[in-house]
């Protein structure tokens, strides 16, 4: 089961979100109405996960601004801190 929750939110600035998916995954979505550099924690949205579905490293594609270039990190932590800078929107993906 897909569930999507509202991490942080500023109307008319910019918001996050993530989706949740049922093998522990998840992809954080973020727009914004200006360029701008926000912080995701992946703490956030790690602790919404059931505990038994948890992961302690994941490996994170990130694209910005809806383009076709992905950043991969690998063995992001759920304590990580991911500094994207953006001009609309990105999403990553945490498999």
């Amino acid at each position: 089961m897909r569930s999507e929750t509202v991490i942080r939110d500023e109307p008319g600035e910019y918001s996050i979100a993530a989706t949740y998916a049922d093998d522990g995954g998840f992809a954080v979505h973020g727009e914004s109405s200006r360029p701008i550099t926000l912080t995701v924690r992946v703490e956030d949205v790690w602790e919404r996960i059931p505990a038994g579905m948890r992961r302690h490293a994941y490996t994170a594609a990130v694209r910005k601004d809806c383009s076709g270039t992905e950043t991969v990190l690998h063995d992001v932590a759920p304590d990580a801190r991911i500094f994207i800078e953006f001009d609309k929107c990105f999403d990553i993906s945490f498999s």
